[in-house]
């Protein structure tokens, strides 16, 4: 079996759905998907015959991703940035050559930003059980967050955090409904309570 994550994330999802016997519905969803295939958190279930929907801003990125779907009839794609802010926005180049930040400064590259909730319905994900999200939106993980859980409770989340202060957030927000399960680098990876009742991971600590 192949894995596309940058850490194995989406090797140590897989292997805790089958250890566990966890009934988790087969439909993803990854925000900044890239090109479908590049450090994809989603691509191994998608060869596995799971749903998507796989959101990147990036036109470029985008349209590889197009092609890189193009045999799987069950993933559907949007080229849009997540916000909460909504309209024209703009995509503008960090340091490291892969990685943007939006933003409404007029330069870059030009996008289109949604809210969360109209991305589940363009995406026709508004009345889906969310099997597994993927939030990698540069900066804006914790409030794109905030919307997801407003909208829905995914039942496995992979979350993004760069800095201290925004892992303790993301911590405090879920810690109620969700176990903690593992630690990569700068993902977390989150299980709904209810999925896993007695749940318990050893083999990463928060800190």
């Amino acid at each position: 079996m192949k894995y596309f994550s940058q850490f194995l994330e989406d090797k140590f999802i897989y292997e805790m759905i089958v250890n566990e016997k966890l009934n988790i519905s087969k439909f993803v969803i990854e925000m900044g998907a890239c090109d479908g295939l590049f450090f994809s958190n989603s691509r191994l279930f998608i060869e596995q015959g799971w749903e998507a929907l796989l959101i990147e801003p990036n036109k470029t990125y985008y349209n590889k991703l197009l092609i890189n779907n193009e045999k799987y009839k069950k993933v559907n794609t949007l080229n849009v940035a997540i916000s909460n802010k909504t309209g024209k926005r703009y995509l503008l180049p960090k340091k490291s050559m892969d990685n943007f930040q939006l933003t409404d400064i007029d330069t870059g590259i030009e996008c289109e930003a949604i809210t969360f909730k109209e991305m589940l319905n363009r995406g026709n994900a508004t009345n889906k059980e969310i099997g597994i999200i993927s939030i990698d939106v540069e900066g804006l993980d914790t409030e794109v967050l905030i919307q997801c859980l407003n909208e829905t409770k995914p039942q496995i989340i992979i979350i993004e955090g760069h800095s201290i202060e925004a892992r303790e957030e993301q911590i405090r927000i879920l810690i109620d409904d969700y176990y903690f399960a593992s630690i990569f680098v700068f993902n977390t990876i989150w299980l709904r309570k209810d999925i896993a009742k007695t749940f318990i991971s050893d083999k990463n600590k928060l800190g």
